[in-house]
């Protein structure tokens, strides 16, 4: 019974914490405002003592709930308080726990489903009014509007920091892969991005440096960057040119293009879109006769987060033939895999980026709530959304876990679209925590 109070007390003072919704806490380098509900519980959470149980296994269930979909861990937080003290009731009124697992488990499956059959995909004004929802600082609402009108639906949204005294939001029609550059070479989080690069398209693999010998002569002559886009590399190549971009000698980046399904066929799109022609053995072409004024130079090349950017030469009319072949041989495949690799080639093909700047004197703080919103707007292309009028039925409130679902949900939250994939983290989680609070004995285990 003691037991049972305590938790009710720790989670009525995490209560009052959502209702305050923010604090400002000191940290060494600056005072900041911190309104991520997770943080907050982390903060006033006590050192020790069933209290820091209940914080700790809460504080679990919404990190992960939030891992899934972005904005979920607020209504974890809300449904733990108003749920578990009523399920410690029924325990202490005589209700068995494994009866109360069992509906909580039938609770969570069929909310599950109706989440799954309520779902349906966005369009453009849904995203726009989902970010009105969730942010309430204009400038956050502001950029991430303009870059969503800018990039459409199938568009790719990037943010990163600027020295600029003001943020900015950039359209490039460049083409997008999903090529990362060899990370020896170029480090996971680091930005390449350079402007008239010449570039390499390979249909094989670069055994040996002297195959490259004439274009690395030619890049240390010109300081000219460059980009080999190949089948693979050897480690005597990669090593030669990661030690040579660190001494500032060459700026030569290799980019493997590997022959697996999703990427066999790359290596001819980044052709089309370059105007250029792909080497290759099959036609009589040596790596070893290449160039350096053969090369194509393309206008812009990003790397940047695991992708590769392209900026085209204008050549649109190859670039439309190409993609009418592709909807040709897609309309005669059946909608399996192979139907999907085309697709995924179309878009890259017709798709368009957006770079979020920010800058100004607070750009870490705005940047982070940025990529919180564009989190949540990828969540919702990616998995569809929920119509607020579904969570608003009254029918729906008939089970403890139900009635705070949509309790929570309605209270914390707005009266507009919102992720699907975010309520199921909600519901999944949620009947995690729940579990793990009613539960005396594994409560007890974790404390200690």
């Amino acid at each position: 019974s003691e037991y049972r109070k305590a938790i009710v007390r720790s989670l009525a003072e995490i209560s009052q914490l959502l209702e305050n919704h923010q604090l400002t806490l000191t940290d060494d380098a600056e005072d900041r405002e911190v309104s991520w509900l997770p943080e907050l519980v982390r903060r006033a959470a006590p050192g020790k003592g069933i209290g820091n149980t209940v914080a700790r296994i809460l504080l679990d269930a919404a990190s992960r709930a939030e891992g899934i979909g972005a904005g979920s861990s607020a209504a974890i937080l809300c449904i733990a308080v108003e749920l578990i003290p009523r399920l410690l009731k029924e325990m202490e009124s005589g209700t068995p726990y494994q009866e109360l697992l069992q509906q909580l488990q039938d609770d969570a499956r069929s909310l599950q489903e109706l989440i799954q059959v309520e779902t349906r995909w966005p369009e453009l004004k849904d995203l726009l009014e989902l970010v009105d929802n969730l942010s309430e600082q204009n400038l956050d609402r502001e950029l991430v509007k303009t870059a969503i009108q800018l990039a459409g639906l199938e568009g790719r949204i990037f943010v990163e920091l600027t020295s600029a005294p003001v943020s900015s939001v950039e359209l490039s029609l460049d083409h997008t892969f999903v090529l990362p550059p060899m990370l020896e070479v170029v480090k996971p989080d680091e930005l390449w991005q350079y402007s008239n690069v010449r570039v390499a398209i390979i249909d094989g693999i670069i055994e040996s440096v002297a195959e490259i010998h004439k274009l690395l002569e030619s890049a240390n002559a010109s300081k000219e960057p460059c980009v080999l886009f190949c089948r693979g590399f050897s480690e005597e190549v990669i090593a030669t040119l990661g030690f040579n971009r660190r001494r500032g000698t060459l700026n030569v980046i290799p980019v493997p293009v590997t022959f697996d399904p999703e990427m066999a066929n790359a290596l001819k799109d980044i052709a089309v879109i370059l105007g250029s022609d792909v080497v290759t053995s099959l036609q009589g072409q040596l790596i070893s006769e290449l160039s350096w004024d053969e090369l194509v130079i393309a206008p812009e090349v990003r790397f940047q987060g695991g992708f590769t950017s392209i900026r085209g030469s204008n050549n649109e009319p190859a670039i439309a033939a190409h993609l009418r072949e592709l909807l040709s041989r897609r309309g005669d495949l059946p909608p399996d895999g192979r139907r999907e690799i085309i697709d995924q080639r179309i878009r890259t093909l017709t798709t368009r980026s957006v770079g979020i700047r920010v800058g100004g004197d607070r750009k870490e703080r705005v940047a982070k709530r940025v990529d919180l919103l564009l989190r949540s707007i990828r969540s919702a292309v990616a998995y569809g959304i929920i119509d607020p009028q579904f969570l608003m039925t009254e029918g729906h409130n008939a089970t403890p876990l139900r009635k705070s679902f949509f309790s929570a949900i309605n209270t914390i939250d707005y009266f507009g679209p919102r992720p699907a994939i975010s309520l199921a983290a909600v519901v999944r989680f949620s009947r995690e925590a729940s579990v793990s609070l009613v539960n005396t004995e594994t409560a007890i285990l974790l404390d200690l």
